[in-house]
């Protein structure tokens, strides 16, 4: 299988030497997004996975700055998000299940909003989440990301689902498979001791995924996996290789909506 096309692929073919490329070119691809609502139907069917990263922190590698939401901007996301599937009648749910048609709500990284700005935000809402964590990252020291303690905070809630990220966020595709292999079990082991509970999702590090490193994925005891393909997922989706969608900074509630009902699938073409 040749390596899955990646929003960070995309990211990185649109940003250009400055960030005002990728500006540019961003407005032009929610132009054709509306374009598309107005010629197509209102909703798509499958089975959406929205990502988010950080509310509130910077995040690494981020040129073009569409990773860290502001806490008022991601309350305006998530009610955008909920009135829209309101009014389409698409539930929101757990990542681990996956209905026909339906919304999970995922987070990248490990960032210590999760517990201090998401937690609350999404209690009030009463939402399901899910947070894919890199084991490394729980230990680092940086202030930016969850401590062992926080995290078990943080999974306490019924609301919370705990994934893994890689143990140490390093790119599974350069490693030898032996390696690539124990650092996924590694990332499923440490986590399940922190929280109590088995650890069986998974998302990506940089949404990276080849033949091998998908075989170690299921060798290593996941039964879902997220990566960065662009699209929704329906009954012929590989459960190691599920599309996600992703949500950026400066999103208006149009343009949020569009990416829930499916106007930005073919975003998923440009790789």
């Amino acid at each position: 299988m040749p390596r899955a096309p990646t929003v960070e692929s995309v990211h990185r073919e649109w940003s250009g030497p400055v960030t005002t490329s990728f500006a540019i070119k961003r407005r032009g691809a929610t132009f054709v997004g509306e374009v598309h609502r107005l010629v197509t139907s209102s909703r798509k069917p499958g089975f959406r996975v929205l990502t988010y990263h950080a509310v509130g922190n910077p995040v690494d590698g981020d040129v073009n700055g569409i990773y860290d939401l502001k806490p008022t901007a991601f309350r305006a996301q998530v009610d955008q998000v909920v009135a829209t599937a309101q009014r389409v009648d698409i539930p929101i749910v757990p990542f681990a299940s996956q209905p026909a048609t339906g919304i999970a709500i995922t987070f990248d990284d490990g960032y210590a909003d999760l517990l201090g700005v998401v937690l609350p935000e999404m209690t009030r809402r009463n939402l399901p989440f899910h947070v894919f964590i890199t084991a490394d990252k729980l230990v680092s020291g940086d202030p930016r990301y969850l401590t062992t303690e926080q995290l078990r905070e943080l999974a306490g809630s019924d609301l919370v689902t705990v994934g893994a990220h890689g143990a140490s966020h390093r790119p599974l595709t350069e490693l030898a498979p032996d390696q690539c292999l124990s650092d996924l079990r590694a990332s499923r082991e440490r986590l399940a001791e922190v929280i109590g509970k088995p650890v069986d999702t998974m998302s990506y590090p940089f949404g990276l995924v080849n033949d091998s490193v998908r075989n170690r994925v299921g060798e290593a005891g996941f039964t879902r996996a997220a990566c960065s393909t662009w699209g929704f997922n329906d009954h012929d989706t590989d459960p190691l290789l599920m599309r996600r969608i992703d949500m950026w900074a400066g999103d208006s509630n149009r343009t949020v909506a569009n990416k829930v009902l499916g106007h930005w699938n073919w975003f998923g073409l440009l790789t």
